[in-house]
């Protein structure tokens, strides 16, 4: 059974370090992959870049925002 992932879409003026608090444990359950927004420039780079990471990860993925 591939395991599960976290996909944590964080807003578009925050960075990964906002969930830091939660990540340990969120590890140690599932696999947990975070989407970067850095040099987005047009409005479709963010689907852009979240359809790829979605497409990409195997197994059951649950999103976070």
């Amino acid at each position: 059974m591939k395991p599960s992932t976290i996909i944590i879409f964080p807003g578009w003026g925050m960075e990964k370090a906002a969930f830091h608090p939660i990540i340990k444990s969120l590890s140690a359950i599932c696999n947990v992959l975070f989407r970067d927004w850095r040099s987005v420039k047009e409005l479709s780079d963010f689907r852009e870049r979240a359809i790829q990471l979605l497409t990409s990860t195997p197994g059951t993925v649950y999103l976070m925002g």
